[in-house]
């Protein structure tokens, strides 16, 4: 651990405040399990539960793979004492391996050592930054910052959707009511209207004549 504490105070002298703020922190917890180990049976599930996750991969003939793997299995215990805006996790495929064959086919890799980024299964493009653990940590770090400054932007954006979708109701269901009242009240006064109109034809029709042989004279 004493050359992951050297990295660290290399860290700490970045500009980052993320970086400033890990120089006295310890790595606890999850990350003290370093790299993910990889394969056609759990490559998905991880990738899927992962905000943001850095994969490798390596073959034996691969001359340079066991100093990068060597250097993603520092930089994966470094992860916890940085303050990482989402969580972050570093995975290796050996890809001599024949059943991860899939993974390199879909992936479509053609060259070793190769790293690639994921956010949620989705990917987000190869590594291109340079080998060391200071460098991944690095990138993964602003990587991080991204993620979270957009996942915060989506849900600023579903809450302001749902708020507008919910007084778009709101609008609508008293449109309606107000609909149904101004209804009613039309359909009362039709009816007033109707009523009123049958009492004045029975008012005002003429008196029946008078019985044949009747006379309004009084009798001598």
């Amino acid at each position: 651990l004493a050359q992951d504490r050297g990295l660290l105070d290399i860290l700490a002298r970045g500009t980052s405040p993320l970086l400033q703020a890990a120089g006295g922190a310890s790595g606890t917890g999850e990350g003290r399990r370093g790299v993910i180990r990889l394969d056609a049976t759990n490559f998905t599930r991880v990738a899927m539960e992962t905000p943001l996750l850095l994969v490798a991969f390596t073959v034996r003939w691969c001359a340079r793979c066991p100093h990068v793997t060597s250097q993603l299995q520092r930089a994966a215990r470094l992860l916890p004492t940085l303050p990482l805006a989402v969580r972050t996790a570093i995975g290796v495929v050996d890809m001599d391996n024949p059943q991860n064959a899939g993974i390199l086919r879909e992936l479509g890799v053609a060259s070793f050592p190769v790293g690639q980024l994921f956010h949620r299964r989705r990917l987000l493009g190869p590594y291109l930054k340079g080998p060391t653990a200071e460098e991944m940590v690095q990138e993964l770090l602003a990587r991080a910052e991204a993620i979270a400054s957009k996942e915060e932007q989506m849900e600023r954006h579903r809450a302001h959707a749902a708020k507008a979708a919910a007084a778009h109701r709101q609008l609508q269901s008293r449109r309606q009511r107000e609909a149904a009242a101004a209804a009613a009240a039309a359909a009362a006064a039709a009816g007033k209207a109707e009523q009123g109109g049958s009492r004045t034809k029975s008012t005002s029709s003429p008196r029946p004549p008078p019985a044949p042989g009747s006379s309004n004279r009084d009798e001598l």
